[in-house]
């Protein structure tokens, strides 16, 4: 793994971690051209021995065989940074966690069933296990963040002395960052409005659409990036790329031009005024009612930063901007200048 001889635990750690994101894949995090691929090769190894296929299988999730065939399931792969940081000299422990979208750990029902994930906590010995770093190897996030499914929600945490109970913390918001530029235009001759517009997610922030991306077949994945750019009545896209897919880890990235169903002018008008707002600008959770009878629990905390280039229309000069709207409660704030 290369790990530094004289560096300190927590960058060993890092280091192995790093390892196995690069070089052992997730089975269930693939792209369809990976799946397809790796179909074809097993079917041929399949053949060439069938006398070892029950052996094969015998081993199938074992040490030797994740690093022969550098692929395995997350459980696996948890498992395998567990066994790593342990002999690294790391206090690491097993942590069942519930998905908080459609599970609850209720503490009277004795079933593992309730457990859907799996992540790791690892500290230094001798730490509480409050002060324990949680990750989730395979997961395509980075050392110390595990996916917002199994954060702010009682765990179950496997030690030598017994089970205990954690509650594994959100990520702070500056790791989950979305930025968007986009500049909108009109053509001189046709008055045709054109925006060309990029964002880039970091953390979860596009994490779950870079996944869906992935796994598409190609056909599908072309209309998924059309309708992620904004494709519709009121633009037809004319590009729609998402750069970097074939790495298994790494940030949301979607490009993005089309064709706005608005357009400049008229001969004769002397004041023109358009919309900005479109794909390029993420959707803020509407709150409406004004009583509640549960709380509102939204996904991870999170920021966006969206910069928006309007070009006046040939002949014409911006007008006075509005005044800056600033937004802050104590769940949230929001700034549009």
């Amino acid at each position: 793994m290369n790990l530094p001889p004289t560096g300190t635990l927590d960058e060993r750690l890092r280091a192995a971690y790093d390892w196995i994101e690069a070089n052992i894949r997730n089975s269930l995090r693939l792209t369809s051209e990976e799946m397809e691929s790796m179909a074809a090769a097993r079917e041929i190894e399949k053949e060439r021995n069938k006398k070892a296929a029950w052996v094969s299988w015998r081993n199938r999730g074992t040490i030797k065989d994740v690093l022969d065939h550098r692929e395995a399931y997350p459980d696996t792969l948890d498992r395998l940074f567990l066994g790593v940081a342990m002999s690294l000299g790391a206090q690491a422990v097993l942590v069942f966690s519930p998905n908080r979208v459609y599970e609850y750990w209720e503490r009277t029902l004795l079933s593992t069933d309730q457990f859907s994930d799996l992540i790791v906590a690892v500290s230094e010995p001798g730490q509480q296990l409050e002060q324990s770093m949680f990750v989730d190897a395979g997961s395509g996030l980075p050392y110390g963040h595990v996916p917002w499914e199994v954060t702010a929600t009682r765990a179950l945490v496997v030690t030598t002395a017994g089970a205990r109970e954690v509650l594994v913390p959100s990520d702070r918001a500056d790791f989950n960052l979305m930025r968007t530029q986009a500049a909108l235009s009109f053509n001189e001759t046709t008055g045709a409005g054109r925006v060309t517009w990029s964002a880039t997610g970091q953390g979860q922030r596009g994490l779950a659409e870079r996944e869906s991306l992935r796994s598409a077949l190609t056909d599908h994945r072309s209309i998924e990036l059309r309708e992620l750019c904004g494709e519709g009545a009121d633009m037809e896209v004319s590009r729609a790329v998402s750069p970097g897919l074939e790495k298994a880890a790494g940030a949301h990235t979607l490009v993005c031009e089309g064709e706005l169903a608005e357009t400049g002018p008229a001969p004769a008008q002397r004041v023109f005024s358009f919309h900005f707002n479109g794909k390029w600008i993420p959707a803020v959770p509407a709150l409406l009612s004004p009583e509640r009878t549960h709380p509102v629990v939204l996904s991870y905390p999170w920021k966006d930063h969206s910069l928006i280039t309007a070009n006046a229309p040939a002949g014409f000069v911006p007008a006075e901007p509005p005044r800056d709207v600033i937004l802050t409660s104590p769940f949230g704030g929001y700034r549009l200048a």
